[in-house]
């Protein structure tokens, strides 16, 4: 009966063990679950803010085109 109780008691700690473990990894991944939200969020404001540098040169190029095309005809 005495080894039963030892057993018993062995597997209630390994299972407190487990429990703890289980705390520490679900915390990790309500982190990392936040991380990766913030990181989204940082990626999108990047890649509206790269569009937008892009429209605006490729609006620079397309003057600066138009301008060659003009001074190339002016040229004789």
């Amino acid at each position: 009966m005495e080894e039963i109780k030892q057993m018993l008691r062995a597997l209630l700690e390994r299972a407190e063990i487990t429990d703890a473990k289980l705390d520490a990894l679900s915390t990790d991944v309500n982190r990392l679950s936040g991380s990766v939200v913030g990181l989204t969020e940082e990626l999108r404001e990047f890649k509206t803010e790269t569009n937008a540098q892009l429209d605006f040169i490729a609006g620079k190029l397309g003057e600066h085109d138009r301008d060659l095309y003009v001074l190339k005809r002016r040229t004789p």
